[in-house]
């Protein structure tokens, strides 16, 4: 009797190592995608995070600010130029007190238009509302 003996080779076939090479590398695309579209995603944050920060910053600069006796100006602070211009939005009435009568101010609510700036290049533009005070005398009754 004959026996038939068939021989395999050991290793990988030039068919096994193309497939391999094709799924490492379409793993690695697919991670590297991922990788840049999460740092892209991170800067996006950063950016968003320091325009937060400056916006909070110029806001509380502006609170000082009474836009009923000064509506428009520009400031320069380290390097940062910061413009408004306020415009009425609500008509300046006579405020009240604590016991619901007269007070000795005139309110009136604003929009704030704001422009931060660095070297003639425009950081960021935003509008707030602001309500500007004025001193009046009490009426004598």
């Amino acid at each position: 009797m004959h026996v038939i003996r068939q021989s395999y080779s050991h290793g990988f076939s030039l068919l096994e190592a193309i497939v391999a090479l094709l799924l490492v590398t379409m793993l690695g695309m697919a991670t590297f995608s991922w990788i840049s579209n999460l740092l892209i995603s991170i800067e996006k944050i950063e950016k968003q995070s320091v325009n937060n920060l400056i916006k909070r910053n110029v806001n509380e600069y502006l609170s000082d600010i009474n836009v009923m006796r000064q509506p428009s100006g520009e400031e320069e602070i380290s390097g940062v130029t910061i413009a408004w211009r306020a415009e009425l939005v609500e008509p300046i009435k006579k405020g009240l007190n604590s016991n619901g009568g007269q007070s000795q101010f005139e309110l009136g609510l604003y929009r704030v238009s704001v422009d931060v700036s660095r070297d003639t290049e425009q950081i960021m533009a935003f509008s707030t509302m602001q309500v500007g005070h004025n001193s009046v005398p009490y009426d004598v009754f």
